[in-house]
């Protein structure tokens, strides 16, 4: 917990952004995170990594999952307050040495996931596809703040994530 409390300390200073800040802001012993994690991308992982899931996404009977991962996304809110999962995969990208476990956790934690809810023979595929648009979608959305997917007329854009979420689960 201390690892998202601790982003909003630091922020508003553009040149505070490592870990040995964020231990000092919590006063948090730098060796007990070293002992228990051994690396940044290890505390990267446990911290946002393992907190990416499907599974809010897929409640319910199969048929009304387009609908019920629409609302999700449109009523999904950015809180200022924590780190989001979203952001953080998003800023990390870039990252060489913590690529791979993104990667991973996609593959594994969610594309599987999901490909294993499908019924078609290429139900990865589809689950990347599908999870390819969330994403997108969601990042244009709540952090870009894209004014066609947030200014214009949200029951229409809503109607038609569903639609295409459906075309994607009958392929």
């Amino acid at each position: 917990p201390f690892f998202f409390q601790a982003d909003a300390g630091i922020r508003d200073q553009p040149r505070s952004r490592g870990l040995g800040d964020v231990y000092k802001r919590q006063g948090v012993n730098v060796a007990l995170v070293s002992r228990y994690f051994g690396s940044k991308k290890k505390l990267f992982i446990e911290a946002i990594l393992t907190r990416l899931s499907i599974e809010p996404l897929l409640q319910g009977p199969m048929e009304k999952w387009p609908e019920n991962i629409a609302d999700f996304m449109f009523n999904k809110a950015r809180n200022e307050d924590a780190i989001d999962p979203l952001v953080a995969v998003l800023r990390s990208a870039g990252s060489q040495s913590i690529t791979p476990a993104i990667k991973h956790i996609f593959e594994e934690k969610i594309f599987d996931r999901l490909a294993g809810q499908l019924p078609a023979s290429s139900a990865r595929q589809q689950a990347a596809l599908i999870v390819s648009l969330l994403f997108g979608f969601d990042s244009l959305r709540r952090i870009f703040g894209v004014a066609d997917l947030t200014r214009h007329d949200q029951k229409k854009l809503h109607h038609h994530l569903v639609h295409i979420l459906r075309e994607l689960m009958r392929c």
